[in-house]
């Protein structure tokens, strides 16, 4: 894939708009320090040369942009973290911040990289710009980070806008964004607590990864015959209604199939069939702390669910045992949703050193990814590219009008591809 860059830049709030604002890091931000930034990639379709874009597109791009984070000047900050004993970690805006804005242009075949069918995840990665680096002795004594970098990839005829940053985001239309975090309370002082044990780990090295990326459709009408299957054998066989969501039942279904693709020698020794499978998804707190809906800033907490690998691997019932492993921890979630959050980390880790299979899903339906409109329409393609760290996928929603009752799996799997059988994950 050649690239050519034709403009790197910076853009910022307009001149005097915001002043010198910091902003403390939550309980639900500390746990997400060290790991990989999100890496989202917008695919649109542009029937226009290069130089149109340059001379007429372009200068519109930075000046909205510009005008946007005079309202989420977040973004254009550093993410300031203080050496040991200091106070928390906090994100700070000062006059003169901005994001880095690349332009550049690719050979690669723009179909191929939107396309359903198995794509290496170094093609899309390459789309993918990167932070600036960070300022290791700031004035005042803390490292400072850049937030948030974005990438427009031109392809002939068509482009791809793409945007990494560190955190969680929730775009608000016709209204102003409220960064009050006082409203998230945090009683047993877990922000702290989780500080302590970052502060001594090392943060995630890049390596690359030798995975394909593959997209698998379904259809609402599918989830519906799995949702009435699995209430059915719940109540029969295990005798526990649950409400089964589109979210849980999808996930059953692609943690099951996963965990089959994972492992073609399925055995149920002692030595296999009792070991633990592992299932992470975050889940959105604002309404169920009952936060304002113009809050921003993440608010996000980390799900845990386990169930024995032979459970989720024998027969049909396994997809079961997954739905109601899932669905329970969703109903807890409602009940109480900072209910385990002091072992966050200590489950996570717990997990990644157990040796068993892991799987994460990252964004959902409800994030309206494939709704992003900046004037070509919904987009081609959306993809998170850094789900290839480890095996797991997203939950998108309807990539085009008519598909709003389609649901799209973005998978990463491990090379050689003859581990892909799409055919296995057909309902």
């Amino acid at each position: 894939m050649g690239m050519k860059e034709h403009e790197y830049s910076h853009v910022s709030p307009p001149p005097g708009s915001i002043p010198t604002t910091s902003l403390n890091l939550t309980l639900f931000d500390i746990p997400m320090l060290g790991y990989f930034a999100m890496q989202r990639l917008y695919f649109y379709g542009f029937p226009h040369p290069t130089s149109y874009f340059m001379e007429n597109t372009l200068p519109n791009l930075k000046t909205s942009l510009s005008l946007t984070l005079q309202h989420f000047f977040p973004f254009a900050g550093k993410l300031s973290l203080p050496p040991p004993p200091q106070q928390l970690p906090y994100i700070i805006y000062k006059e003169g911040d901005s994001i880095s804005f690349v332009v550049k242009e690719s050979t690669a075949d723009f179909n191929h990289l939107i396309g359903d069918h198995p794509r290496h995840i170094e093609e899309l990665r390459a789309l993918v710009p990167k932070l600036p680096p960070p300022n290791i002795m700031a004035p005042n004594g803390c490292m400072e980070k850049p937030i948030m970098a974005i990438q427009i990839t031109i392809f002939p005829m068509s482009w791809a806008n793409t945007h990494i940053s560190q955190g969680n985001h929730q775009y608000l239309n016709n209204c102003l964004p409220n960064f009050n975090r006082d409203l998230i309370k945090d009683p047993l002082g877990l922000a702290s607590e989780f500080f302590n044990i970052k502060r001594e780990t090392k943060e995630l090295p890049w390596i690359p990864v030798d995975k394909f990326r593959v997209t698998l459709n379904i259809k609402r009408s599918q989830v519906m015959l799995l949702k009435d299957w699995i209430a059915e054998k719940l109540t029969e066989e295990y005798h526990e209604p649950l409400r089964l969501s589109t979210f849980v039942v999808i996930c059953a279904y692609m943690w099951t199939c996963l965990i089959k693709l994972q492992d073609h020698s399925i055995t149920t020794s002692s030595n296999h069939g009792d070991a633990l499978c592992h299932f992470i998804f975050a889940a959105d707190c604002r309404e169920r702390l009952k936060l304002p809906t113009t809050y921003f800033g993440n608010c996000t907490s980390i799900q845990f669910v386990s169930a024995k690998k032979s459970e989720l691997i024998t027969g049909e019932n396994g997809i079961v045992v997954a739905a109601g492993a899932i669905g329970r921890q969703v109903m807890e979630l409602d009940k109480e949703p900072l209910n385990g959050a002091e072992k966050w980390l200590l489950r996570g880790e717990e997990a990644f050193k157990s040796g068993g299979h892991v799987i994460t899903v990252t964004s959902s339906p409800k994030l309206g990814a494939y709704k992003v409109d900046f004037g070509w329409g919904r987009p081609k393609k959306t993809e998170v590219v850094n789900i290839g760290e480890i095996v797991g996928g997203e939950l998108p929603k309807g990539r085009d009008v008519e598909d709003d009752d389609l649901f799209i799996l973005n998978e990463g799997f491990t090379a050689p591809l003859y581990r892909i059988k799409v055919s296995s994950l057909s309902t």
